[in-house]
């Protein structure tokens, strides 16, 4: 689903319809749990206004639904909501055939929308489902971004042994891609991860 043009918001405004309905909730009560205004659930509803992902996390919660759920390419959403995401394990997508690059790309944009505001257990496994798909499909670049991740996650989670692992990894990988960036980045945390071990 394209998100960027109106029928992809649109989309998403179907599934959240649907999410909300099977979840047995009015509109006034989910604008109400979720602490927006009804106007702007409609908005969501209708398309003209795309869900920031921390707003479709809360919705997610609340509607017993998994966020990758509001993001899935149209053959992966189904009809029923999946489990939520912080149960899943590494084996939950495959990332073998055609469609891993876009499976990486709904890990991502999960990924970015556990970050903010932080659920940082459900970024932990989020993470690893990358990690998993990007070495799959030889995608060294998304592995080390997976990689950084996991070791904030792992930092802030006060398990230092498994960010430093998560960490160097991270390290070793920008470091032979030549992405200083990255490099830094994974330094930096590193350093962190060692110091609080």
């Amino acid at each position: 689903m394209n998100l960027s043009t109106r029928e992809g918001r649109r989309e998403q405004g179907l599934r959240l319809q649907r999410a909300v309905e099977r979840a047995g909730l009015s509109i006034e009560e989910l604008a109400g749990r979720i602490g927006c205004s009804r106007a702007l659930i409609y908005q969501y509803l209708s398309g003209s206004t795309l869900a920031q992902p921390d707003r479709l996390q809360n919705i997610a919660r609340e509607c017993g639904v998994s966020l990758t759920y509001f993001y899935a390419a149209d053959d992966e959403a189904g009809d029923a909501p999946a489990q939520r995401d912080a149960q899943a394990g590494p084996a939950a997508i495959s990332p073998d055939g055609p469609e891993s690059m876009a499976r990486l790309n709904v890990l991502d944009a999960l990924a970015r929308a556990q970050a903010q505001p932080p659920d940082y257990r459900a970024l932990a496994n989020t993470s690893e489902l990358i990690i998993a798909a990007a070495q799959s499909a030889g995608e060294s670049a998304l592995e080390c971004a997976g990689l950084l991740r996991l070791g904030t996650a792992r930092l802030n989670l006060s398990e230092y042994a498994e960010a430093a692992r998560a960490l160097q990894k991270a390290l070793t990988l920008a470091i032979e891609s030549g992405d200083r960036s990255s490099e830094s980045a994974a330094r930096q945390s590193l350093g962190k991860a060692l110091v609080l071990l």
